[in-house]
């Protein structure tokens, strides 16, 4: 920041002996002009800096992004580039039509669940009964919440692939916790949600379901990625993203009614 005001100050100065070699007539100098444009870019950088400095205060962020500064720092897709991005979220029925979108700046997924199991019956004016979603969704606050709710969940813990395959039954993973059981003398014990969760997906029902989860959400962000070639939203800031993202997921519905027959309702 004292690097861009020391600049600032030098053409500043710059342009002021500028002025005093100018003739009668005031005509701007070609320097002139180059040194207006030089101040215009580090005012407004300088702007910018001190307004996502502000924020970052203000919001106790670390990291912040000057042409956009509601995106956070993410994953991009399955690669490992950090970038500032949004994380896209939707539900959506077996017949593949979107109940639900939203846009978030949270990188990770555990927190998305119920806020967007309430958006689809908001929208749907229906209860959810059945949800089913990647391990990124996996967490003991999200299967204590299905419980409670009675929604049948089918949502692997980041583990999971381990103790369907039977790692944890090798004698070096022998003091993993998911072979812990309880004991009373010790009270101590594995998450019965989690365990409840785990013997669930390995059955032959749950296997059935959760196969099933690939067919449903997956090919709609792949038609928007590949097909359509929707990767980089056009828009900035949180509020414009969400519209956005609400477009794509609209003409997304409408494509995919068409190809069911189905016809909107009248009014």
């Amino acid at each position: 920041m004292s690097e861009i005001t020391g600049e600032i100050a030098s053409i500043l100065k710059e342009a002021e002996n500028i002025d005093n070699q100018e003739d009668d007539r005031c005509k701007i100098d070609p320097g002139q002009e180059v040194l207006q444009k030089r101040l215009s870019d580090r005012t407004h950088l300088k702007s910018k800096i001190e307004e996502a400095l502000e924020i970052m205060k203000e919001e106790n962020r670390e990291k912040i992004n000057l042409t956009d500064t509601d995106a956070n720092h993410m994953k991009s897709g399955g690669s490992k580039d950090i970038r500032p991005g949004y994380n896209c979220q939707a539900a959506v029925t077996e017949s593949g039509i979107i109940v639900a979108g939203e846009a978030v700046t949270e990188a990770n997924d555990r927190n998305q669940m119920k806020p967007v199991i309430e958006q689809t019956e908001l929208n749907t004016q229906e209860k959810v009964k059945e949800v089913a979603a990647d391990c990124g969704y996996g967490s003991y606050a999200n299967y204590e919440y299905l419980e409670q709710r009675e929604i049948d969940g089918y949502v692997p813990d980041s583990n999971f692939q381990q103790y369907k395959s039977g790692e944890y039954e090798k004698e070096e993973n022998r003091y993993h916790y998911s072979n812990f059981k309880y004991d009373s003398a010790s009270d101590s014990y594995v998450c019965p949600v989690l365990q409840r969760m785990r013997e669930k997906l390995v059955s032959d029902h749950g296997k059935r379901k959760y196969f099933m989860r690939q067919y449903i959400i997956e090919p709609i962000f792949g038609h928007l990625k590949f097909n359509v070639g929707y990767r980089n939203f056009l828009l900035r800031g949180l509020e414009k993203v969400r519209a956005e993202f609400n477009l794509m997921c609209i003409g997304w519905n409408l494509k995919k009614m068409l190809k069911l027959g189905i016809k909107p309702a009248t009014v």
